[in-house]
């Protein structure tokens, strides 16, 4: 089971994500730093998600810092997750919730174009933060 704790026992060796570099984010192209202890070396492959979607690229950068690029998306309040391990069966998980939130999308302008009757009518809409 995935979930997320408020307190719980912690032991050396797990990895644990205390930070994010960035709480809410652009719905495309952004980049974030999960930052906490034993983030693992090198020989580990780290795989992080912005709530249950895979980060489209994990790097491990130090035993405390692992870059993620974001996928697209559109959500609030979402857990950030770090999986390290040389594959999935060895890998161990840490969970910071509730932490990310994406830009939400805003219209700045919107137009019609007339056409000819019985056409199908067209409509634009301009703006920023849609994800796909």
């Amino acid at each position: 089971r995935n979930g997320c704790a408020t307190s719980a026992v912690s032991y050396d060796e797990w990895p644990l994500i205390n930070f994010i570099s960035l709480s809410n984010g652009p719905t495309r192209f952004g980049s974030a730093t999960l930052q906490g202890l034993n983030l693992g070396s090198r020989l580990l492959t780290p795989s992080a998600r912005i709530g249950y979607t895979p980060c489209e690229k994990s790097t491990w950068l130090s035993s405390s810092s692992v870059g993620c690029l974001l996928a697209s998306g559109v959500d609030t309040n979402l857990p950030v997750s770090l999986s390290l391990g040389r594959n999935q069966s060895s890998w161990i998980k840490s969970t910071l919730c509730n932490v990310f939130t994406y830009d939400s999308s805003s219209i700045s302008m919107t137009r019609r174009n007339n056409g000819p009757g019985g056409s199908t009518p067209f409509l634009a809409a301009l703006g920023t933060g849609f994800a796909w």
